[in-house]
């Protein structure tokens, strides 16, 4: 059994139990049809069962080292006050229905991704590829970047400065998740085009680029730019595919957990027709805390905290705009009363402005206006013309000078752009 997994048939890395044990694999299979999920049931007699097991260690009839192992069999904590050991509450919830693994998680916060990045990372030391010379790549003010992200897209290169090295793992990225998923598609273009195709990489350079395209498929998903049903398909069979890879470029000796409950993330799009992750909830904390800070009555000071907590959700809810529209200040196109026209709109997940390099399928444009027509959002663009290819996800462009309309609802932003020589913008793309 596998960490917190609720499944029954893979059992931890390196452990003997797959080999004593019928139907049992190792976290390193890659197969999720050997996995069987548990019954409401089955987490039920193990939860009583852990519950009794601390029982007798708080008795001194068990060890502490013998409850960790349990724990470890079992994949999960005796916790006799947590919700899963509640019996009132078994007869109303099924946890096994509604767990979810959060993606992020498992791939951005020291996860299967972040792993792949400081492997390759590693793995390109002796071709002269380094930290400080992907902190000089992300640190060019060439780079231009969507306008919504682009405070913190500016500040990336941090994540390979010498303050950020730790000390007993100088290897490892050490970066937040919203770092990580700004970087991915920024680190893939520079392995693409400062690495390439070299062969003494090349089965890590395929490892790296196969978590890059499972990253791709779920934001795919999550940006409604693909059904979540027919990407989770696409989802399992590459997160399948993605450790694959990894054990032939690596061997096991990084795979962790994480790794496994990565392939529960299909069928949890399938279960939900959508992406759920933790973004929604990651950073709430810091509203709480910045009014926090300034309480200085401590005799009241949870009632403080949550009027100050009240007080700005009314205020943001007051202020707060519903569904797609238009940004900042809007006027009305001179000769055509129902338009109207803005320097930004927010449209589902995007946010655009001018200036921005945006896509429509395989064209890009220079964002002129945003517009608005009988409730309908359109951008207005300087179309670029594509010069050549620079890798699989960067392409050289040129702006035309000719101005089309494009339905804002088919367009989606470019990663980062940054100027040439010549004229053209070299543009990224997912």
């Amino acid at each position: 059994l596998v960490g917190s997994e609720m499944c029954i048939g893979a059992s931890g890395k390196g452990s003997d139990l797959a080999g004593r044990r019928d139907g049992f694999v190792e976290i390193t299979c890659s197969d999720p049809k050997c996995f069987k999920s548990w019954s409401a049931a089955d987490l039920a007699r193990v939860v009583d069962m852990l519950g009794a097991a601390g029982t007798r260690h708080n008795a001194g009839e068990m060890s502490k080292a013998m409850l960790h192992q349990l724990e470890q069999a079992t994949g999960l904590n005796c916790n006799p006050v947590g919700l899963i050991a509640d019996v009132s509450l078994r007869q109303y919830v099924d946890p096994i229905a509604v767990m979810t693994y959060d993606w992020v998680h498992n791939m951005l916060q020291d996860g299967t991704f972040t792993a792949e990045a400081h492997l390759f990372l590693k793995s390109c030391g002796p071709l002269g590829v380094t930290r400080a010379a992907i902190h000089r790549f992300l640190k060019d003010d060439g780079w231009h970047f969507p306008d919504f992200a682009k405070g913190k897209a500016k500040q990336l290169h941090r994540v390979f400065d010498v303050h950020r090295v730790s000390a007993t793992q100088p290897d490892k990225i050490r970066c937040s998740c919203a770092e990580m998923l700004g970087l991915y598609g920024l680190l893939r273009h520079f392995f693409e085009t400062r690495v390439g195709d070299r062969p003494e990489v090349r089965a890590e350079h395929t490892a790296f680029k196969a978590a890059c395209h499972v990253m791709d498929l779920i934001l795919q998903a999550k940006r409604c730019l693909a059904r979540p049903a027919e990407a989770a398909v696409q989802l399992e069979a590459a997160v399948g595919a993605q450790l694959r890879l990894h054990i032939a470029a690596y061997g096991t000796e990084h795979i962790k957990p994480k790794h496994h409950w990565l392939l529960d993330v299909p069928a949890q799009m399938q279960r939900d027709g959508c992406v759920l992750d933790a973004f929604i909830i990651e950073r709430t904390h810091l509203t709480v805390k910045g009014i926090a800070e300034h309480v200085k009555n401590t005799h009241d000071f949870e009632r403080a905290v949550m009027r100050g907590v009240t007080t700005l959700a009314f205020q943001s809810a007051a202020t707060a705009t519903n569904g797609d529209s238009l940004l900042g200040k809007v006027a009305a196109l001179p000769g055509y009363p129902n338009v109207q026209v803005a320097d930004k709109m927010k449209i589902f997940t995007l946010q655009l402005a001018i200036d921005d390099v945006i896509l429509r399928g395989e064209s890009a444009g220079i964002v002129i206006a945003c517009a608005c027509e009988d409730g309908v959002l359109f951008v207005i663009v300087e179309t670029m013309v594509r010069i050549t290819r620079m890798s699989h996800h960067a392409t050289a462009c040129k702006p035309t000078g000719v101005h089309e309309v494009w339905l804002a609802s088919e367009v989606e932003h470019s990663i980062a752009w940054y100027g040439r020589p010549d004229g053209s913008w070299v543009v990224i793309r997912t």
